[in-house]
């Protein structure tokens, strides 16, 4: 997955800026003299001179900054055993960072978690990692097949029970912590919208259609599904804490025969 960070500037294009507008300031300073003229109570010529050095100046500092700035980054790379993984095309490469040693083999758990009930009902897992973006520790990439036809409440269902997943293997790890934040807020988004659209999923035939009951039913059926393929997750855990691993891609999977639900 791509991003792009917004009100970001960066420091060579602006060193380049001022190091061109310096240099005309330096050598052809008869072009500021018109506007400046009027304004400058000092000799202009002089004035727009050292003007322009300032400007040289200046993007030189920012030039060799951007050169500490990226040697340092390199240097936190290689310590904390980040690799280059290409996500924008040829050519293209973003840093990542596996994170916390300790933290590593319950977050490869709770991913592949994610993973196992994904794929039980029958979606298309195209990468499963534990690389660290912000505050997200780890990532599944999945998509519904055009072949599986689902009604939108069942559509939310399968949603909520795939997300809930991770914090349900970790709760019969003994992990009882505030949970990820993106998966309880869209597992609640998506239980509200079966509430709102007024129909049961196929496999909530009964209970009561609130956010607290339909949560706890999944989180029933998401431990029901990991119960069935628990050697699949340690399998798929076990692959995702390999060295130098950067996750599973979806031809990678093809070999966890999980049972669909």
């Amino acid at each position: 997955m791509t991003s792009a960070r917004a009100g970001y500037v960066n420091p060579m294009g602006t060193g380049i800026l001022f190091l061109i507008v310096g240099s005309i300031a330096i050598v052809a300073p008869e072009i500021f003299l018109i506007p400046l003229g009027e304004l400058l109570a000092l000799d202009a010529r002089t004035t727009v001179q050292l003007s322009g050095l300032v400007f040289c100046f200046c993007a030189v500092s920012r030039a060799v900054l951007w050169i500490l700035r990226r040697r340092i980054a390199g240097t936190a790379c290689s310590r904390s055993g980040m690799v280059a993984l290409g996500t924008a095309g040829p050519g293209m490469a973003a840093v990542a960072d596996r994170g916390d040693l300790e933290t590593m083999p319950i977050r490869a758990r709770h991913e592949a978690a994610h993973a196992v009930v994904a794929l039980a009902f029958g979606m298309t897992v195209h990468r499963v990692d534990i690389l660290m973006r912000g505050n997200s520790g780890g990532q599944v990439h999945w998509s519904a097949p055009d072949s599986i036809l689902r009604a939108p409440v069942d559509q939310m269902w399968a949603r909520i029970v795939i997300g809930l997943a991770g914090m349900v293997v970790e709760h019969g790890d003994g992990i009882h912590d505030s949970g990820p934040d993106d998966d309880i807020r869209n597992a609640m988004l998506c239980a509200m919208k079966i509430i709102c659209i007024g129909r049961r999923p196929q496999s909530y035939p009964t209970g009561e259609l609130t956010v607290e009951g339909i949560l706890t039913a999944a989180s029933k059926e998401a431990e029901r599904v990991l119960d069935r393929n628990a050697g699949i997750v340690e399998r798929i855990q076990a692959r995702l804490l390999e060295p130098d691993s950067l996750g599973l891609r979806g031809a990678d999977l093809v070999e966890f025969d999980v049972g669909r639900v």
